[in-house]
């Protein structure tokens, strides 16, 4: 097919030579084109947006007490679980602190037993007026202090205890514990820093944005008001589709004044730990109605200062050109909005040779002609050599 155009414009080429005309007095002659019929086509849409994968928990592990790190009970970057013993502080001062608390706790509770029974007395004797009702306000208000003293060792201990309990560190959360940033042996307080950090690997989550426009499309096209019902894929880093699916748990409550968009975050399951917070991804949201659209071939599109536009045959078998609006990228083709019609014939091939009102030749009819009369190839290119040189001779 390529070597009978070929030979088609070879041909014709050396026609022009030799026809004498005065170059500046020359057509333009017909230019060979491919073209496609602009039809309505039912589409699967798919919106497509960069995100980032993030775990539902971050977790810093820190010292709430001042010591000696003693020991760690795990190895840098194992999966540790909830409530697994991580850190040892040294303990053995707040051991005494809580022996401490609770000596004075018990000391105060004796002091407390003992005047509450001597008010027991004072109240007996205040009756029978063997003392005055000062005496008895005395041993009153000694009660009350000593019972004072009682909570407050009684909360002291438990501040103790509280303490004590924190020379062990457990995991707050299952997940991925990273490197050490305090080793053992060091001396760590509550303002040192992370001692670790754990992220959660199992679900994890991916966050990511959307033009307000894909979020009306997203929002009409969706049967639940929380979205959850729109199909969202991830391809990675290595252009490889994740095999799971993801749905969408959160989206924001209002439109960003600087950027337009709308914050989403969706969730995925990582059962093989795949998937690492931080990396980038690309995010596809898999819409549920199907919609008719026209679609143009990306190669048809040119652009200019006054935006895209194609070349569109006319009944008279000229180019002329087409402004167009485009939406979003649709397997290597654009989603028409405006500017084209259906039965419209648009140029996908030998757009680059064409200008206004140029005059065009289909590719199929030279195809056509060839296959009919495949043993006068040579006499069908003289003819329509023929018709083009006389209107250049006309010129």
């Amino acid at each position: 097919m390529k070597r009978g155009i070929n030979l088609f414009l070879y041909i014709l080429c050396t026609c022009m030579i030799l026809s004498g005309c005065n170059q500046a007095q020359q057509q333009t002659p017909p230019t060979v084109v491919n073209t496609k019929e602009m039809k309505m086509e039912e589409i699967t849409e798919k919106i497509s947006t960069p995100g980032r994968i993030i775990p539902v928990y971050e977790v810093e592990v820190v010292a709430r007490i001042d010591g000696y790190l003693q020991k760690k009970f795990f190895n840098e970057g194992d999966y540790v679980k909830k409530g697994e013993l991580l850190f040892q502080i040294e303990p053995n001062s707040y051991a005494a602190k809580v022996s401490q608390a609770s000596a004075n706790l018990r000391n105060a509770q004796a002091v407390f037993s003992e005047s509450q029974k001597n008010l027991q007395r004072a109240e007996e004797l205040v009756k029978q007026d063997f003392i005055s009702k000062m005496d008895y306000d005395a041993n009153l208000a000694s009660r009350d202090r000593d019972k004072a003293a009682v909570d407050s060792a009684r909360a002291a201990l438990t501040q103790a205890q509280i303490n004590y309990g924190y020379t062990k560190i457990y995991s707050p959360v299952d997940g991925k514990i990273s490197k050490l940033f305090i080793t053992e042996g060091n001396y760590v307080t509550p303002s040192s820093g992370k001692i670790a950090t754990i992220v959660s690997l199992d679900p994890i989550n991916v966050d990511f944005s959307l033009k307000s426009k894909s979020y009306l499309i997203m929002k009409k096209n969706s049967k639940l008001s929380d979205l959850s019902d729109i199909t969202v894929k991830i391809q990675l880093a290595d252009d490889s589709e994740y095999p799971a699916t993801g749905k969408i748990q959160f989206y924001g409550n209002e439109v960003d004044i600087t950027t337009g968009a709308v914050d989403f975050r969706a969730s995925f399951p990582n059962k093989e730990k795949l998937l690492l917070p931080g990396d980038f991804v690309n995010v596809v949201c898999i819409l549920n109605k199907p919609r008719k659209v026209i679609l143009v071939p990306q190669e048809a599109v040119q652009e200019s200062e006054k935006g895209k536009f194609v070349f569109v045959i006319d009944e008279n078998r000229h180019a002329q050109i087409k402004y167009i609006k485009v939406d979003e990228e649709y397997k290597k083709q654009w989603i028409v909005e405006d500017g084209l019609k259906e039965g419209d014939n648009v140029v996908i091939e030998g757009v680059q040779s064409l200008q206004p009102d140029s005059e065009v030749i289909y590719q199929k009819d030279l195809i056509k002609m060839q296959k009919n009369h495949p043993t006068k190839k040579r006499s069908l290119f003289s003819k329509i050599i023929g018709k083009t040189k006389s209107k250049l001779m006309k010129g």
